[in-house]
C-alpha cells in the first residue's frame, strides 16, 4: 500500500449451460442501496413569500429558495434535496406543502437569515413531517380545513390530516379511472373537484364527495368535459381547463347550488396546462393560463360567456408571454407585481411590471435541467440527453455529481451511446456527435444524415472498439440497420447495412464482436467481423423488447419476462441457448434493461454475481443472478428479485446505464439516481507509511479503498496524538508536520463505511524528522509541499537570493 506525501516541483528543481433456478424471495445478505444523485431537472412548480421577497421552486427533485428582492438578480440562497419531483408547492403558514411525486406528501419548515439591510442571504429548510404509503404519484394538492387533498396520479384522490404537520395521517384514497392530475376542493359543500385528464367513454371531471375521507363518493355530472388538465375553485366558480382542441378555459358558477351552470369554452390556442385563478382586488376576473410551448396567456374572465385575452396584459400587446420552455404553472400573488413561470425545463421565469407601464414583461430567470430522457457512461464521464440538449457530468465519485458543460441540440432525443471522450446521439435528423475532449468546450456535429431525415428517422445506438450500430427508421416502414466505423467520430465510414426483418430494431446492443438487435419474434446477431454480413436470429423469444449484452451472456426483455441467453458461441455460428429465465411475477412486460458486475470469475473463486435492472410500469426490477462454476467447468445460474424500487421511469427511452457494479436510472423529474447491490463489506487502504520533515503539509489519501458498490464515509485520525487532520472526513486528509527534535512516528487509523453501515480500517506512519536546513528528501514519499504555517518559505529565500545578486551587478557597474 502507498500513499503519500505530495511535493512541490519547485522545490525539486535539477461455458456450458444449465437452466436457472428462478427465485422470488428476497436475496439473503444482498442490499439494493442509493449512492448518490443527480437530482436536478424541470421546474414544475413555484410559491412565492412575498414579505421576505424569496421565490420556492422545484428544480428535478430539489427544493430550491431564490432571493427576488432585485428581480433582475435573483440568488439561490438555500436548497432541500427530497425523494421524488417537486411537481406542486402549497405556500401557507410558513410552511411549504410539496406535493412530491414518488416521495408523497413532504411537510417543510424554512428559517431565515438576513444581512444588515434585511435581505435574506439564507434560507434553512427542515424536512417536520411527511406521509407516503399509497402516495406514490403525488402531482398537486389542495389544503382545506387542516386536510391536504392530493391528486395521486395513477392512484386518483388522497386525502391527509394536517392538523399536526410533524405527524400527517393518510385518511382515505378513492381510485379512479384516468390520472390525477390536480384537484380542487370547495370548502362549504366538501366536494373535491379531480382533473383527470382523457378518461376512456367518461368525463375527465371527477366530481369526489369527502366529507368522510375513509368511504368518499362519486357523485355524477353531466358537463362537458373531456381532457381536463387543470382546475380552480373560487368562491362559489369552478374553472375548468380542457386541453380538447376547441375547448379550452371555461367557468361553472353556482357549485353551492342544486342547478350549477356551465358556461362557454375559451380557447386560448396553447398546450393548456394549467390554471391560476386569483379573486382579490388586484387580481380580480383574471386567469392566467400555463399554456405549455405557447407560454402565458392572462384571460379576462368578467363575462362568464364572453372570455377574451386581457387587453395589455403583457407589453407589446401580445396575446401570450413567450417562455423559452413548456410553461407548466403560474403564481401570481396579489398586491404584488411579482409573477412567477415554473417553465419546465425553461426553469422559473420571473415576469412583472416596469415602473407605470401597463402589462407584464419577463425581467429575469433562474435556470434549471430538462426533463432528462437518455443517459450514457464512458470512464469517468456520464452524457445526459434532456429537453435542452446534452449535458455532461463527471461520476468519478457518486458523492459528487459536477456537470462539466452542457451543449444545445435543436432535434428530439431518441437514443444515445458513449466511448471515450465522445457520445453518440440519435435524433431525426440524423446522428449527432457530442465531443467533450475539452469539458470547457463542448461541441456538437451532425455526422451522419444520409439516412436520417424525417421520414426514416435515427432511433438506437450503440458503440464498441470504435464501431458503431444504430438503428433508422420506424416499424412501418422499415427498419435498417447501420455499421459504421468511428475511429475518427467525426467522419464515420460506412461498413455495412445489412437487411433486418420488420420486427426488428427496439432494442440493440454491442460486444467486441457482435452486434445484437431485439425484435418481435426473437433475437438476432451478425458477426461484425464478417462484414458485410446478414443478421441471423440466433434465439426465439415472446416479442423481445431490449437487449443488454456483459461476459457472453445476452439478458433479453420480452413479453414473458427477463431471458438469460448465452452467446458466447455465437461468433463461431452457434445459436444462443437458454441459460435461465425470470418470470414478471407482475404480468408487466419489462422495456429497457441493462447489467452490471464482473465478468469473469475473481482467482480462486467460483461464483460471479451479475445484476439485472430492467424497467416495467413505473417499477425498477432488481434480479440477481449468481453463477457457479464447478470442477468440470460447468456454470449454473441462481435467480433471485430483490426488492423493486417504485420510480417514475420512462419505458422507452435510454434511461439505464451501468458503470462497474453501479447503476444510474434516470427517475423521470427527480433526475438520475445511483443505485448498487451491496454485498460485501469495504475494504479500507490508507496508503503506504511516510516520511518527511517538520512544517511540511503531510497528504493522507484512502482512494485506493475500495467497495463493491461505494465507500460512503471516510475518517481519518491519529492514534498516539492530539492531530487533527483537515478534511478528516474526506478520502484525503491533510496536516502540518509539528516541529520535532528527534524523528517520531505519527500513527493514523482511516475508518471507511459503506451505504450498508459495513466498516473496514486500515493504519499508516508518519514519520517526522527535524528539519535542518540542509534540504534532504523526504523517504517513501512521492512529494511533500511546504506549508504556509511553517515559518520557513524556500520562495522567499530565492527571492531574496535573487535581489542580492542583481545588487551585486549594479554595484560592479
Amino acid at each position: 500500500m502507498r500513499l503519500a506525501t505530495i511535493c512541490s516541483s519547485r522545490l525539486l528543481i535539477p461455458i456450458l449451460i444449465v437452466v436457472a433456478l428462478a427465485q422470488t424471495l428476497p436475496a439473503g445478505g444482498q442490499e439494493l442501496v442509493e449512492v448518490g444523485s443527480m437530482p436536478y431537472g424541470p421546474c414544475y412548480a413555484t410559491a412565492l413569500n412575498s414579505a421576505r421577497d424569496v421565490a420556492f421552486l422545484g428544480n428535478g427533485s430539489v427544493l430550491q429558495a431564490v432571493d427576488v428582492f432585485s428581480p433582475l438578480e435573483p440568488v439561490l440562497v438555500g436548497e432541500l434535496q427530497l425523494p421524488g419531483a417537486v411537481h406542486d408547492l402549497f405556500y401557507g403558514g410558513e410552511r411549504l406543502y410539496v406535493a412530491n411525486g414518488h416521495g408523497g406528501l413532504r411537510v417543510i419548515t424554512m428559517e431565515y437569515e438576513t444581512d444588515d439591510a434585511g435581505m435574506v442571504t439564507k434560507v434553512e429548510f427542515t424536512e417536520i413531517g411527511s406521509v407516503v404509503g399509497s402516495l406514490t404519484d403525488a402531482r398537486n394538492l389542495d389544503i382545506v380545513n387542516n386536510r391536504a387533498y392530493i391528486a395521486n396520479g395513477r392512484h386518483g384522490l388522497a386525502v391527509v390530516d394536517v392538523e399536526d404537520p410533524t405527524q400527517p395521517e393518510l385518511l382515505g384514497s378513492y381510485p379512479m379511472s384516468g390520472e390525477a392530475l390536480e384537484v380542487a376542493v370547495h370548502p362549504a359543500t366538501e366536494r373535491a373537484y379531480v382533473a383527470a385528464g382523457v378518461v376512456s367513454e367518461r368525463s375527465g371531471l371527477f366530481i369526489i364527495d369527502v366529507q368522510d375521507p375513509a368511504s368518499m363518493q362519486e357523485i355524477t355530472h353531466t358537463y362537458d368535459a373531456t381532457d381536463v388538465s387543470s382546475v380552480a375553485v373560487v368562491g362559489n366558480l369552478l374553472y375548468v381547463l380542457d386541453r380538447t382542441n376547441e375547448k379550452g378555459l371555461c367557468v361553472i358558477t353556482g357549485i353551492n347550488t342544486n342547478t350549477p351552470v356551465q358556461h362557454l369554452y375559451f380557447d386560448t390556442g396553447g398546450d393548456k396546462v394549467s390554471i391560476t385563478v386569483h379573486n382579490s382586488s388586484t387580481l380580480n376576473q383574471i386567469v392566467f393560463v400555463a399554456d405549455g410551448a405557447s407560454g402565458v396567456s392572462i384571460v379576462d374572465v368578467t363575462d362568464p360567456d364572453g372570455f377574451q385575452m386581457k387587453s395589455g396584459g403583457f407589453i407589446g400587446g401580445g396575446d401570450h408571454l413567450d417562455t423559452p420552455g413548456f410553461a407548466a404553472k403560474v403564481y401570481a400573488t396579489p398586491g404584488t407585481d411579482t409573477t412567477l413561470v415554473a417553465d419546465d425545463n425553461g426553469g422559473l421565469r420571473i415576469v412583472g411590471k416596469i415602473g407605470n407601464m401597463e402589462g407584464l414583461w419577463e425581467m429575469s430567470f433562474y435556470d434549471t435541467p430538462g426533463l432528462a430522457r437518455g443517459i450514457a457512461i464512458s470512464g469517468d464521464v456520464a452524457y445526459i440527453a434532456d429537453g435542452d440538449g446534452v449535458r455532461v457530468y463527471d461520476v468519478s465519485s457518486p458523492l459528487a455529481f459536477p456537470e462539466l458543460g452542457m451543449v444545445a441540440l435543436a432535434k428530439d432525443f431518441k437514443g444515445i451511446a458513449a466511448s471515450g471522450n465522445v457520445a453518440y446521439v440519435t435524433a431525426p435528423d440524423g446522428l449527432h456527435l457530442v465531443d467533450a475532449t475539452k469539458p470547457s468546450t463542448i461541441t456538437t456535429t451532425p455526422i451522419f444524415e444520409e439516412l436520417g431525415n424525417e421520414d426514416i428517422p435515427a432511433r438506437k445506438v450503440a458503440v464498441v472498439n470504435n464501431v458503431l450500430s444504430m438503428t433508422n427508421g420506424d416499424p412501418d416502414n422499415g427498419i435498417i440497420l447501420c455499421i459504421l466505423d468511428v475511429t475518427t467520430p467525426s467522419q464515420p465510414r460506412d461498413l455495412d447495412y445489412p437487411s433486418m426483418p420488420p420486427s426488428l430494431g427496439l432494442g440493440i446492443a454491442m460486444d467486441k464482436d457482435m452486434t445484437y438487435v431485439a425484435g418481435s419474434d426473437g433475437l438476432y446477431a451478425i458477426d461484425r467481423n464478417k462484414l458485410p454480413g446478414t443478421l441471423r436470429s440466433i434465439g426465439s423469444l415472446n416479442s423481445s423488447v431490449r437487449v443488454a449484452v456483459l461476459g457472453g451472456y445476452a439478458y433479453v426483455t420480452d413479453a414473458d419476462g427477463l431471458c438469460i441467453l448465452d452467446v458466447a458461441n455465437a461468433v463461431d455460428g452457434a445459436a444462443a441457448r437458454l441459460t435461465g429465465r425470470w418470470p414478471n411475477p407482475l404480468s408487466l412486460t419489462p422495456t429497457t434493461v441493462a447489467v452490471a458486475g464482473p465478468t469473469v470469475y475473481a482467482v480462486g473463486e467460483n461464483t460471479l454475481h451479475q445484476t439485472v435492472y430492467a424497467v416495467g410500469d413505473n417499477t425498477l426490477h432488481v434480479i440477481d443472478v449468481t453463477r457457479v462454476k464447478n470442477a468440470e467447468g460447468v456454470e449454473s445460474d441462481t435467480i433471485t428479485e430483490l426488492a423493486p424500487l417504485t420510480l417514475p421511469l420512462d419505458k422507452e427511452g435510454d434511461i439505464l446505464a451501468t458503470s462497474g457494479n453501479r447503476v444510474y436510472v434516470i427517475a423521470g423529474a427527480a433526475g438520475v439516481r445511483i443505485y448498487g447491490v451491496d454485498r460485501d463489506a469495504p475494504v479500507a487502504n490508507a496508503g503506504a507509511d511516510i516520511s518527511l520533515f517538520s512544517g511540511f503539509t503531510a497528504y493522507l489519501n484512502a482512494e485506493a479503498s475500495t467497495d463493491d458498490v461505494a465507500v460512503m464515509k471516510y475518517n481519518w485520525r491519529c492514534l498516539n496524538s492530539n492531530i487533527v487532520p483537515s478534511d478528516g472526513d474526506k478520502s484525503e486528509a491533510r496536516f502540518i508536520t509539528p516541529k520535532v527534535s528527534q524523528p517520531t512516528q505519527y500513527e493514523f487509523e482511516l475508518t471507511v463505511e459503506d451505504k450498508a453501515g459495513r466498516t473496514s480500517t486500515d493504519t499508516m506512519v508518519v514519520t517526522v524528522k527535524p528539519y535542518t536546513g540542509r534540504g534532504e528528501p523526504s523517504s517513501g514519499s512521492s512529494g511533500c509541499t511546504l506549508s504556509p504555517e511553517a515559518g520557513f518559505r524556500a520562495e522567499w529565500l530565492f527571492l531574496a537570493g535573487l535581489m542580492a545578486v542583481l545588487r551585486l551587478r549594479r554595484r560592479k557597474r
